[in-house]
């Protein structure tokens, strides 16, 4: 704001010799390029001094103390309370400072209180996260207005989009959710939207082929299609959404100050914990947080894991067919990952939890030594025979065979 207000000009460039201090108006002639320094207009306006005289009248009758959403309160340290005494000899400079620093330190504890407050409130919806976190998981912020500045605090603090109003209830209203995770000391680490799309009629309009879409058009030739309402009125969308429940997915994860590659942080864990305990279809970038996604279908799972032909084998017996076999090794592995179709790992860790349930579902068999087979060929030409044994040359036998 300094610079705003002042800028650099030459003594030739300047209309007037009166406005030139007395003894540099020779340079005028003799060195015209010499630089000066010009004064803007509105000086007072450009360096804020009515705000500054404002909040140094503020600082002078606030509380020795500080506290806001009933947190303890805290002393308010002795270099920012404006004294009579602290004013004597106070230049601009100083002054400006003196407030600056006060402001940053008011809104660096704000933010701190913010956070426990929404960590310790019983009344918002929480779920365990070990160690003495918690995912704290707010209501839609639109109907919650109070919730919502603190939701905004608690995004600033953890360097968050969601410090700004319109931001927070664009990820915290309507479809979308969120999810906080707080440490055991009440600060912010991490940050999700959980995004529950319910069916629509654009949805279920965009679903036909062309073919469909003729049909409806031909059934329905009067029905308004951009009304909503008229559209969920009718037979055939009400079945298609029966086949079309809400889905719920994971579309954002963020680290403190918008971190998104999570694959060192202390608290990874407790992010792959909460996905794999929650019933969602997608979640997005899970590369970021060192996890995969189980395939969809059955033919599917050959590109992580190559079960052998006997295993396949095995498999059409137990099960009808090879698919339907591959579809048990698939539900096999849900049970082994906790329900979850998230893996915890990579495409090698999701091939071996997919060789563990196939190896429940049909053991290999133990195949014998060259010695066992041996031994039962010997048994079923003569049981009474003995199997096994030392041969030994008797003295003076020189026979060549044996």
């Amino acid at each position: 704001m300094t610079d705003a207000s002042a800028w650099p000009v030459e003594i030739g460039d300047i209309p007037s010799p009166a406005l030139i201090p007395p003894n540099m108006r020779d340079m005028a002639k003799t060195n015209p390029s010499e630089r000066l320094t010009e004064l803007g207009t509105n000086i007072d306006k450009t360096l804020q001094f009515e705000d500054l005289a404002f909040e140094m009248a503020n600082m002078r009758s606030m509380p020795k103390t500080f506290s806001v959403y009933s947190q303890p309160a805290i002393k308010v340290p002795e270099e920012y309370m404006l004294t009579d005494k602290a004013l004597v000899g106070l230049t601009l400079p100083q002054a400006s400072n003196r407030v600056a620093k006060f402001r940053n330190w008011q809104e660096e504890n704000r933010l701190k209180m913010a956070s426990t407050a929404f960590f310790k409130d019983p009344t918002i919806n929480r779920t365990p996260a070990g160690n003495g976190s918690i995912w704290i998981n707010p209501e839609d912020l639109q109907k919650n207005p109070n919730m919502l500045k603190l939701v905004q605090d608690v995004g600033c603090d953890g360097g968050w989009c969601t410090k700004g109003e319109s931001l927070a209830l664009s990820y915290g209203s309507g479809e979308n959710r969120l999810s906080i995770l707080m440490d055991s000391k009440g600060r912010p680490k991490a940050q999700m939207t959980i995004t529950t799309s319910e069916p629509s009629a654009d949805n279920f309009l965009m679903s036909m082929n062309d073919v469909e879409a003729d049909q409806f058009r031909t059934k329905y030739p009067d029905l308004p299609i951009y009304i909503e309402s008229e559209v969920k009125s009718t037979p055939e969308y009400q079945k298609w959404e029966s086949y079309n429940p809400p889905k719920t997915s994971i579309t954002e994860i963020k680290g403190v100050y918008d971190k998104e590659e999570l694959w060192d942080e202390p608290y990874l864990k407790q992010i792959q914990d909460r996905i794999q305990s929650m019933d969602v279809e997608e979640v997005k970038d899970l590369d970021k947080i060192r996890m995969i996604q189980m395939p969809e279908y059955p033919n599917q799972l050959y590109n992580f894991f190559n079960p052998t032909f006997t295993q396949k084998m095995d498999l059409a017996a137990k099960f009808g067919t090879v698919e339907n076999g591959m579809k048990a090794v698939k539900d096999k592995a849900l049970e082994l990952n906790k329900g979850s179709q998230f893996v915890i790992g990579d495409k090698d860790n999701l091939g071996t939890l997919f060789d563990q349930a196939i190896s429940l579902l049909v053991p290999t068999k133990r195949r014998m030594t060259d010695a066992e087979i041996a031994a039962n060929i010997q048994k079923q030409i003569n049981p009474s025979k003995a199997t096994g044994g030392m041969i030994e040359r008797q003295p003076n036998n020189n026979r060549r065979y044996m």
